[in-house]
């Protein structure tokens, strides 16, 4: 299988590129429910839901309104966007809320914002 090289990475808040977005990470994880009974001697579980959470970190862009500035209103005001997360030609699809954002600044670094976001419904991977 040929490697991807994480340069060709975007974010996608509705149809609008988020700018100058350093890095992003999402981790999909199955709920799992237990069943082990009494006198069992293994434990079990039956899968559920599958759920992703992640964050998006940007060197912060003010004028990125359709993108950086719509995260920090989901923030804000709660409420669920369209997020695409592209490796490459190949993306994560999901309706997603942000929870938290936050802020770093550094005498020898430029202002870096990071947003953490859970997916709210169906997650797709084309």
């Amino acid at each position: 299988m040929a490697k991807v090289h994480g340069k060709g990475g975007k974010v996608l808040i509705d149809a609008n590129e988020v700018a100058e977005v350093s890095s992003w990470s999402g981790d999909l994880t199955t709920n799992l429910a237990e069943t082990t009974a009494l006198q069992d001697d293994f434990t079990e579980q039956v899968a559920g839901p599958v759920g992703m959470t992640g964050t998006i970190e940007v060197f912060w862009d003010s004028s990125d309104t359709d993108g950086q500035v719509a995260m920090m209103t989901a923030v804000l005001t709660p409420a669920t966007v369209n997020l695409r997360l592209y490796e490459d030609s190949t993306h994560y699809f999901s309706m997603a809320a942000f929870l938290e954002a936050g802020s770093n600044v550094s005498i020898s670094d430029a202002v870096k914002r990071t947003y953490s976001f859970t997916s709210h419904g169906t997650i797709s991977y084309t």
